[in-house]
């Protein structure tokens, strides 16, 4: 788009429209108006960025149309951000709302000019509307089925474990399931003692019956965990089982799932929890 000089006049006039009676841009504000190369404009909520955006498209639709029927486009993560543009665009530049602009979210923007024509060129059909929430469960369907191993059969099987969880003196209850390499899952609940220090974690207790019928290399491990198991937040590894996995794993391969439930959970590596982690490879000879 070729370049023109914004004069403080054409600002002055953006300031009438969409400033309190009085107000004016500050220079920073002036600067960003004027600018014609990329640039980042970091500000709290509430600061003006917005108003900033609607003076320089102002300014721009002023200007239209543009050599080779160029066109302005304009996105936003939320809707609510593209209705309030467009509303306070009315009336004194309603063009940018035409085409050759755009207007609307980076979804609406990927469905319009990528999907849709991608989908009609697949299947031979004129498609009106791509359904994001049904799309967002099929590509998470499809990225289950490519891994390893199935989130929610683990988180389900860590879950079961808890029935199981021998905790008679803090009643926190904790459950385990243990992916090895070979396909086998590995279960393991937590088990406390009179004597407190030879209370078992739940993590250990399945790593440890793995290890005790021959199997050392795995590939992640799911962890629930309550009070009289309840699940209403994460139950993160202490630090003694955090170092036991470090033993058996590859700390930037081996995941490990924290969740409450099928629908809530998230996915670290251990290297992630345990970062600068001692182990095996450590007493090698260099």
């Amino acid at each position: 788009m070729k370049e023109w000089e914004i004069s403080n006049q054409d600002i002055e006039s953006t300031e009438k429209l969409l400033l309190p009676e009085g107000a004016h841009f500050s220079e920073d504000a002036r600067n960003v108006i004027r600018c014609w190369h990329s640039t980042d404009v970091a500000a709290c909520p509430g600061s003006g960025k917005t108003t900033v955006l609607l003076a320089k498209l102002k300014l721009l639709a002023d200007r239209m149309p543009f050599a080779n029927s160029a066109g302005i486009c304009v996105l936003s993560h939320t809707n609510v951000a593209v209705d309030e543009i467009r509303k306070r665009l009315s009336g004194y530049a309603d063009k940018l709302i035409s085409y050759p602009n755009y207007i609307g979210t980076i979804q609406s923007f990927v469905d319009k000019f990528v999907t849709m024509p991608y989908l009609r060129n697949i299947i031979g059909r004129n498609v009106q509307a791509v359904d994001d929430v049904t799309y967002a469960q099929h590509m998470l369907d499809r990225m289950q089925k490519n891994k390893k191993y199935n989130v929610n059969q683990l988180i389900e099987t860590a879950i079961e474990q808890l029935q199981y969880s021998y905790t008679p003196y803090s009643g926190f209850k904790v459950g385990a399931a243990l992916l090895a390499k070979n396909g086998t899952v590995y279960t393991g609940c937590n088990i406390e003692n009179a004597a407190y220090t030879p209370t078992n974690c739940a993590e250990r207790t399945a790593f440890f019956k793995a290890v005790s019928e021959g199997v050392k290399e795995f590939d992640v491990i799911c962890i629930v965990g309550g009070k009289d198991g309840i699940l209403t937040e994460y139950a993160p590894p202490c630090g003694v089982c955090r170092q036991v996995m470090m033993e058996f794993c590859d700390p930037e391969e081996c995941e490990i799932i924290l969740a409450t439930d099928v629908e809530h959970y998230d996915i670290y590596t251990l290297k992630e929890l345990l970062p600068l982690g001692f182990g095996p490879g450590n007493l090698k000879e260099k």
